[in-house]
């Protein structure tokens, strides 16, 4: 069962690399990822097992907006600041607040040594966000001869379609960076403590959770949200069904996670499902040739292994409250 836990993590690690690498604009990729999420979550609904309530249903859509709305500006920031920096803060930034919020509105962390336990995560995860952000103060990366573009893998074929723009450049742009994973963290854990206050099913109100974020999907994906690729609507492209693969993908592994945490427990099944981030970090860096310095390498190694220490030890916390 531990290794049916792990596959959230995988599967998680992944989208995020299969988003980039399929190409696309934003608008195609939010809007093709929550598409294919909701094609599992149809396919799944016979087998949720019943009904929930419609006062119920209303909110688990209401969260799926905020899931929608936080994994669109997940994307955004893969354009500003890559994947491999992206995914650790994001991840990071998660745990903490869900953390936070955990003590604060749940009541979290009161059982004898949890607490401890609890605060030493975070330092970890604070500082693992310190590591892995860091860069080197050079003039260029690329008249550095330190740095590392990434090991050279053959291009895989891939199908891009001529209307599919290409690609942009990362180029580092950390103002906006951080207004995107602001924008990305706030829902993306306000809909997990909303699910856990109202005590809503996980599997039950799963189809309306990737209903409402289909819906947001939608919304964001419209040109007035993202004017800097200008006023044509380029959703309804070729490109769009590429992106329904990292959907297809990120969801499944939503599902699993449902059903693994009612099998290995909460603490279990959250922990092992955050590190897909070392999967998303080091395939930013060697399949998408994000750059880095042979400095900033090291620097970054260490920060993942504080996360994921941090992600462990958050998991003992919560376990100790169980």
């Amino acid at each position: 069962m531990i290794l049916v836990a792990l596959l959230p993590s995988v599967a998680f690690g992944c989208m995020s690399l299969l988003t980039m690498k399929l190409q696309g604009d934003q608008r195609q990729q939010t809007l093709g990822m929550m598409l294919g999420g909701l094609i599992v979550a149809l396919v799944l609904w016979p087998f949720s097992g019943g009904m929930i309530s419609l006062h119920l249903w209303l909110i688990a859509m209401g969260c799926g907006f905020m899931l929608g709305m936080g994994i669109h500006f997940q994307i955004m920031s893969f354009h500003v600041l890559g994947v491999s920096r992206t995914m650790p803060i994001s991840t990071a930034s998660q745990l903490i607040l869900m953390s936070v919020l955990g003590v604060l509105v749940l009541g979290e962390w009161r059982a004898p040594g949890a607490l401890p336990v609890g605060i030493v995560a975070l330092v970890c995860l604070v500082f693992g966000v310190i590591a892995t952000t860091w860069t080197e103060k050079s003039p260029s990366l690329a008249a550095d001869q330190s740095a590392i573009e990434g090991i050279a893998f053959a291009p895989a074929p891939t199908a891009v379609p001529p209307e599919s723009p290409r690609q942009e450049k990362v180029v580092l742009d950390w103002p906006k960076g951080i207004l995107y994973l602001v924008l990305s963290t706030l829902p993306l854990v306000l809909y997990l403590i909303i699910l856990r206050w109202f005590d809503i099913d996980a599997i039950k109100g799963f189809l309306p959770l990737v209903l409402g974020a289909a819906v947001a999907g939608l919304l964001f994906s419209f040109p007035q949200f993202s004017p800097h690729l200008g006023k044509r609507d380029t959703r309804w492209q070729r490109s769009t069904l590429w992106q329904l693969i990292p959907g297809l993908v990120w969801c499944a592994g939503l599902a699993i996670m449902q059903y693994a945490t009612e099998q290995v427990g909460v603490a279990t099944g959250f922990t092992l499902s955050q590190l897909g981030v070392i999967i998303s970090t080091v395939g930013g860096i060697t399949l998408l040739g994000e750059k880095r310095s042979r400095k900033e390498l090291w620097v970054l190694s260490v920060g993942i292994v504080l996360l994921v220490v941090g992600a462990i030890l958050v998991g003992v916390a919560k376990g100790l409250d169980a």
